[in-house]
């Protein structure tokens, strides 16, 4: 007789373990399971339109102001990495996620690291990485898994902000056994040759540690989804711009030791997932650093070269006014560059200066009087101009403007690149008190 409480129970439980992280039953290389057949396997999500990993196309990134530092917990305390398993389709690490956590980075919340794992090709000859940078895929691809804090694993899964994955390259290099931190982790994977093994890893490496040569100041941002069925879109992706550069030799263990099962089964071989469509998101990171602007005042800067014009001035003037006789150019070896004379920059005045100074002989035999004389007033006129004509730079461009001289006064404005000056929201304004009516 059929048990009815048995029947009752799959028909009302089942349903729901379906999309249950990790309960399909996928994998990466057999027809009948890989990559292609997710959306059918997992169709809720992994044919949804917010899917993992993308391709970066550098050249479409957007600029996010708020994309600033992350607060790490825990990541330098080894005594939060807990053992490292072979789940028989990755390696995983677990953490103490009540204590290991992160923050800020424009995360809207406190996220608490969960778990690593990694992803990797057939050898350090196949690469393996899932997100790709205008389309260069990388050795492996290691994701720092975090779960919101204030969210049971149920809602975190649901949710869009549910996770924050931090996905980190890993580049291949030639040399052996390096780093070091690096070739201790590998080592272990002798311990977890076959699928469920799982070994202890406590006061062994931190994550800091694993991180090493990452600036981690440095990344791109987008929406997307965890890169393995049920494909839930629900993670904030962090994917960082510096390689972690491991040895070949250490990549190959990856792909030569763990097992998918038993070991009597295939190894973990190209263990991650193609590119998927953008659909219209958008990928974003820190504004490109530009120069920090002049801390020197306007008014200041332009009285320093003016004052060191006129030291120049009265220092040629001091070596040529005594002269009475000039030859002609006798050393084409000097050459007189009118140019020298208007780089606005101090540094370049007191060089132009000590040029002159020490070539005071070449210079008395190469002009004649008339010369000098010549000399002296274009070096006043420039005098002159610089202590009079406010110059100064655009905070976004390094073109010139001035309030008075035709070629940068005020009609010239907004046509200074990347500005603003011929926008709607414009100051000053005539402010008018007294009100309508």
């Amino acid at each position: 007789m059929v048990n009815v409480q048995l029947v009752f129970f799959l028909i009302t439980c089942l349903p729901f373990t379906v999309y249950s992280e990790g309960s399909v039953d996928y994998c990466y290389t057999l027809p009948a399971c890989n990559a292609s057949m997710w959306s059918t396997l997992s169709p809720k999500y992994c044919n949804g339109t917010r899917q993992s990993p993308i391709n970066i196309v550098t050249a479409d990134v957007k600029a996010d102001i708020n994309l600033t530092a992350f607060n790490f917990t825990g990541f330098n305390d080894s005594s939060h990495l807990i053992n490292i398993e072979n789940t028989g389709k990755s390696v995983k690490i677990l953490s103490d996620a009540l204590n290991i956590g992160v923050s800020g980075g424009g995360l809207q919340s406190q996220y608490n690291t969960t778990q690593l794992h990694f992803h990797w090709g057939n050898g350090s000859s196949i690469n393996g990485s899932e997100h790709t940078v205008d389309g260069q895929q990388y050795a492996m691809e290691m994701h720092i898994v975090n779960s919101r804090a204030d969210l049971n694993a149920t809602a975190a899964l649901s949710d869009s902000t549910g996770y924050a994955v931090l996905g980190f390259f890993i580049e291949a290099t030639n040399d052996t056994g390096k780093p070091e931190v690096w070739k201790n982790l590998t080592s272990l994977l002798a311990n977890i040759t076959k699928e469920a093994a799982s070994v202890d890893i406590k006061n062994q490496f931190t994550i800091d540690s694993l991180l090493q040569g990452v600036d981690r100041t440095k990344y791109y941002r987008y929406r997307g989804s965890l890169t393995t069925p049920t494909c839930n879109e629900n993670v904030v992706w962090t994917v960082f711009k510096d390689t972690i550069k491991v040895s070949k030799n250490l990549i190959d263990l990856f792909s030569s030791t763990v097992h998918t099962n038993t070991t009597t089964d295939p190894f973990i071989i190209t263990n991650y997932r193609p590119v998927q469509a953008l659909n219209g998101r958008v990928v974003t990171s820190q504004p490109t650093t530009t120069a920090a602007p002049s801390t020197i005042p306007s008014s200041a800067l332009h009285h320093t070269l003016s004052v060191s014009t006129a030291l120049l001035c009265l220092a040629l003037f001091r070596c040529f006014v005594s002269v009475s006789v000039c030859t002609a150019v006798k050393d084409l070896g000097v050459i007189i560059n009118p140019s020298l004379f208007f780089e606005a920059h101090v540094n370049n005045i007191t060089r132009i200066t000590l040029f002159y100074l020490r070539n005071i002989a070449k210079i008395r035999n190469m002009m004649s009087l008339q010369d000098i004389e010549k000399l002296v007033f274009l070096l006043l006129l420039y005098l002159f101009v610089v202590w009079f004509l406010p110059v100064a730079t655009s905070a976004d461009s390094s073109k010139a403007w001035c309030y008075k001289f035709p070629l940068c006064d005020e009609s010239t404005w907004s046509l200074i690149p990347k500005a603003y000056c011929n926008g709607s929201r414009q100051s000053p304004i005539n402010i008018v008190t007294k009100c309508p009516g």
